[in-house]
């Protein structure tokens, strides 16, 4: 069934029964384990205050010089809910779930609190995000206000009336229902990013007794845009069902193609937690052993809802942020370390669409074979990753990354290898032209070149020789480079 009403905040706020023409609407306000948490900040704190401040003062900004008293109420949008029954104590007791508003509710409550310590809408935010936010922007709200405006509390209080701030709610009994709209709606703010979305899919799909535990382990996971951008990469381009990823100009379909593919194309299955992984099965007199050869989750793997895929996830992100950040620690590869943070790979100008491929493949071959022989795997994996590099005339361009490995198929060579071995001698057979055009000089293409001759110890090259001298000292250059690490160790 589906309520919509129109209130005033001060009545929504005050837990008074609000009339519908399908039913009453009433019940504790509350924010689900999957919602988002608080995010407004500066920015948005600013629109939503100057936007009453000019209402209560009557001036309307889009008449600019015209400005004329406006006679109407201010309109607060469309608030998303769903009513829920919950038992507590063996006794039913109605929630209203804030499935879409939280942003612009918690706003005008932190508003309302600020002016009236007295009247305090009853909403529980366990995200530990939330809190700290909810406290800098209490603090924000003392300065800006009595700072921009000059405005006290007791001015404030007698400006702002909260019965002149209208809300429409739309409350529905069905919680997918409710995440549908959640999904579809735009109402202001901060646009649900594909991050949001995911978290929200997979945790309703979570068991009620695990949905704090693993809201918090996602909470903890932090900002999550670039390992979705490289999870996706290695989940659409493989050989036996190559999808092309729309270019980052267009952000909102690459949204929609990450929120399809880790959530919508989920499977609904009662298993919750599957990983595929290599083993190996070694015969002996007695029989035949099996040897797990890594822990943790196929990057390429079919997903289910609900925390296979928040632990999947979570997977990788920690591999992540141990693996591809600058000065990365990762355990016992200080050459790795050293590679990863090096300029070449970090600041060189016009390489950017080639490091997110060259990360996107070290994170697939860390969950297939692990860090152990990592330095090797990487400096071949560059090799063939920054090919178009010296390869193109000029730029490389976001459609040539893709068009590369749709021709060379370099995920696939990574998941297929059975060993690390096998990968690397398939890699040494990789080939491709070096295009002397524009290799000279201190464009991007010069640049790279230097890099390159600086961290491998090369001997100056001629930047005019044939296409295949560049390779042969680029090959002899990461072979140094391995014999030096294995006379360390």
């Amino acid at each position: 069934m589906l309520k919509v009403a129109s209130c005033s905040v001060e009545r929504f706020f005050s837990g008074k029964v609000i009339e519908s023409s399908e039913g009453d609407i009433y019940g504790k306000l509350t924010i689900p384990e999957y919602q988002r948490p608080y995010t407004w900040k500066a920015k948005e704190l600013n629109k939503l205050l100057t936007d009453l401040l000019d209402y209560f003062n009557g001036v309307t900004r889009e008449h600019g010089n015209k400005s004329q008293y406006i006679n109407h109420n201010y309109y607060l949008g469309s608030i998303i809910l769903h009513q829920e029954i919950k038992i507590i104590d063996g006794k039913k007791i109605k929630h209203l779930n804030v499935i879409d508003g939280q942003q612009r509710l918690t706003s005008l409550a932190l508003l309302l609190y600020w002016v009236n310590h007295e009247l305090q809408p009853d909403i529980t935010y366990k995200a530990p995000s939330s809190q700290q936010q909810i406290v800098k922007n209490i603090i924000y709200l003392n300065g800006w206000l009595e700072k921009q405006y000059q405005l006290s509390k007791e001015k404030l209080k007698k400006l702002v009336n909260f019965e002149n701030i209208n809300i429409t709610l739309i409350v529905t009994d069905s919680e997918d229902d409710a995440y549908n709209f959640f999904e579809t709606q735009n109402t202001g703010g901060v646009r649900l990013n594909g991050a949001d979305i995911i978290k929200a899919h997979h945790l309703r799909a979570t068991k009620k007794s695990l949905q704090d535990n693993y809201a918090r382990k996602w909470e903890a996971l932090g900002e999550l845009s670039s390992l979705l951008n490289a999870v996706i990469k290695v989940r659409y381009w493989q050989v036996f069902n190559f999808k092309n990823i729309p270019s980052h100009r267009t952000p909102q379909l690459v949204k929609n193609e990450i929120v399809k593919e880790l959530a919508e194309s989920c499977n609904n299955e009662s298993k919750d937690n599957i990983a595929y992984r290599n083993v190996q099965h070694i015969k002996q007199n007695s029989g035949w052993f099996i040897n797990n050869l890594e822990s943790g989750y196929a990057m390429q793997q079919p997903l289910n809802s609900g925390v296979n895929s928040i632990d999947y996830l979570t997977y990788f992100a920690k591999l992540k942020s141990t693996l591809l950040v600058k000065d990365s620690k990762v355990l016992n590869q200080d050459d790795f370390n050293k590679f990863y943070s090096d300029p070449l790979i970090q600041n060189t100008h016009g390489t950017a669409y080639l490091k997110r491929l060259f990360d996107s493949s070290l994170l697939l071959y860390v969950s297939k074979f692990g860090s152990i022989q990592l330095f090797e795997a990487a400096l071949w994996l560059f090799r063939a990753v920054y090919s178009p590099r010296v390869e193109n005339e000029k730029a490389v361009r976001e459609s040539t990354v893709q068009a590369f490995v749709r021709k060379h198929h370099l995920f696939d060579i990574i998941v297929m290898s059975f060993t690390h071995r096998q990968l690397v001698s398939t890699l040494n057979k990789f080939s491709y032209d070096y295009n002397s055009e524009h290799s000279e000089g201190k464009g991007a293409k010069g640049g790279f070149i230097s890099r390159v001759e600086i961290y491998f110890k090369l001997v100056k090259l001629d930047r005019k020789c044939n296409k295949n001298s560049f390779d042969k000292a680029l090959v002899e250059g990461i072979k140094t480079k391995l014999s030096n690490a294995a006379e360390i160790q």
